[in-house]
């Protein structure tokens, strides 16, 4: 299953809940970026989609900001910011 950008087309991510071959269905909360997931062999998954939530995780787990080089690498020209506030 695959998350697209509906401006550009672009992939932005996949993700494979369960076993591959297990149909699911996908569908978005009524908050506009979490998607709930349920397969047909009962598995529930919750993908939350909003940047905030990939921002907070990010930082949770490096325990720091992006260096400058960092940022240019994963952003390219957009201007650099520190989007961990308490690291």
């Amino acid at each position: 299953m695959s998350l697209w950008d509906g401006k550009t087309g672009a992939q932005l991510a996949t993700v494979l809940p369960g076993r591959p071959e297990v149909p699911a269905v996908v569908e978005f909360l009524p908050d506009g970026h979490t998607l709930m997931v349920a397969t047909r062999d009962g598995g529930v998954y919750r993908w939350d989609t909003g940047i905030e939530h990939w921002i907070d995780s990010a930082c949770t787990v490096a325990g720091r900001n992006l260096t400058p080089d960092e940022w240019r690498d994963a952003l390219g020209d957009r201007p650099y910011s520190e989007t961990c506030p308490t690291a």
